[in-house]
């Protein structure tokens, strides 16, 4: 191994000493003059129609700066994986899970962004939820997302060596079932971007972020801009181990806001409803 200068070797990281010593910048120690704030107003329900949306309250508010809707944004799915293109910003006409984005306000402060989201009105038509991801695949059960009948995203059929001559040849064979419900990664800094238009129109993102170019590529792709005129810097990022990895509506939401340069952070209710990592889980093995 004395042949590699980093392999094998002991190496100090880049950014302890800063950690260690409290200099370490995240992106919500970051404020840039004229930083407008956003928040985003999340569903109650777990399955809902949206029968309509009210914003003439929240734009009344003095410092209020801009508010939007599946109306005012592009309609167009994005995701971490091309195979899985199956999120937009604002799926406008249903919310299909407890905190999925129905609006999103740009205010001078972070309390006046809250103050607002309170005065929007929405209408709800609640629709059967499904609640257990075995349920969902049951005959007749509520369809929830509208690109998988069934409810079933996907199937992946794989197989290893030979299962049935090795299980012929084993002393012993268990067999058994794994379940558990959804999990949260539980980070310690919540999700946070700042997005900004520069002088020459390029766009810049400031974000807490596992994956500069996947965020790269579907800010581009939302917003119909070449790649090349989007930056995604990333800061020091406060763990993210999964949920950090792909693009979220949080960002694209910034970025839709940043005719103002906009500022946007999940706060701990946030990362509960929509951070979450793993998905419900039912393995059988042998």
């Amino acid at each position: 191994m004395s042949d590699f200068s980093i392999l094998g070797g002991r190496h100090v990281r880049l950014d302890a000493a800063d950690k260690a010593c409290g200099r370490a910048e995240y992106t919500d120690d970051i404020v840039l003059p004229g930083m407008l704030h956003a928040a985003i107003l999340r569903s109650p329900h777990a399955h809902a129609r949206v029968l309509s949306v009210d914003v003439s309250g929240a734009l009344r508010i003095p410092g209020v700066k801009a508010v939007i809707t599946a109306k005012d944004v592009p309609d167009v799915w994005f995701g971490v994986s091309p195979a899985r293109y199956d999120e937009k910003v604002f799926l406008g006409e249903k919310v299909l899970y407890v905190g999925d984005e129905v609006a999103a306000v740009a205010a001078v402060d972070r309390d006046t962004a809250k103050e607002a989201l309170e005065a929007i009105k929405v209408e709800y038509e609640p629709l059967p939820e499904v609640l257990d991801a075995r349920k969902a695949l049951e005959p007749g059960a509520p369809q929830i997302h509208p690109l998988y009948p069934g409810n079933l995203n996907a199937e992946v059929d794989q197989e290893f060596g030979d299962v049935a001559e090795a299980r012929s040849k084993a002393v012993h064979v268990v067999e058994g079932r794994l379940e558990s419900e959804m999990q949260d990664a539980a980070f310690l800094e919540p999700q946070a971007v700042i997005a900004r238009f520069d002088h020459d129109g390029r766009l810049e993102v400031i974000c807490s972020t596992q994956s500069v170019h996947y965020l790269q590529r579907a800010i581009a792709m939302v917003l119909g801009m070449s790649p090349d005129r989007v930056r995604v810097r990333k800061p020091c990022v406060g763990g993210g181990f999964g949920p950090k990895a792909g693009p979220g509506s949080h960002e694209l939401i910034a970025c839709l806001l940043a005719g103002r340069m906009a500022f946007d952070a999940y706060d701990e209710a946030d990362m509960l409803s929509v951070g979450v990592y793993f998905g419900a889980l039912a393995l059988a093995y042998a």
